[in-house]
């Protein structure tokens, strides 16, 4: 519940809450991500996200499409998305014991990603991908995903900001 206020009041600001990916008419993906000033981690000692960062706050992908990096081109448009709104960074909760369904993201999998540890805590650490560094080549790894993990019949597309 607390993340549905938290999106609403972004939506209500005008602002979009995400990215959906659809393969032709499929939606097969989508990823939650708004600024991180409205959002106020709801347990005690959890780290608190930058101001001015943006919140990565989930990636869901339909099972039958996990494995084929369509959770890395989500992550990259949200990047794509915080560079064009003049943000550094792009922050989010990982979880170390991370199960389906829990509410922060497996904080190995953002390591993957290229997230780093901005501040620890023992089951859910802040991670941070500063965008400085990765400008250069999220455009080019976007399209060789698109190439590599989609099959020809059905390419993937992130479309617009979810709203």
């Amino acid at each position: 519940m607390r993340k549905q206020a938290w999106v609403s009041a972004v939506v209500q600001d005008g602002q979009p809450a995400g990215r959906v990916l659809r393969v032709e008419e499929e939606v097969v993906a989508h990823a939650l991500a708004a600024p991180a000033k409205r959002f106020a981690p709801r347990a005690l000692g959890l780290p608190t996200p930058s101001p001015d960062a943006l919140l990565l706050a989930s990636v869901w992908v339909q099972p039958h499409w996990r494995g084929r990096g369509m959770g890395r081109l989500l992550v990259h448009a949200v990047l794509k998305d915080a560079l064009r709104d003049g943000r550094r960074r792009v922050e989010a909760y990982g979880d170390r014991r991370w199960r389906e369904r829990a509410c922060a993201l497996p904080a190995g999998w953002l390591l993957g990603e290229g997230f780093d540890v901005e501040v620890e805590h023992p089951r859910t650490p802040l991670l941070a991908i500063e965008l400085g560094r990765t400008a250069r080549w999220t455009e080019g790894l976007e399209h060789a995903l698109g190439e590599v993990f989609v099959p020809r019949s059905a390419r993937a597309r992130v479309t617009g900001p979810a709203r």
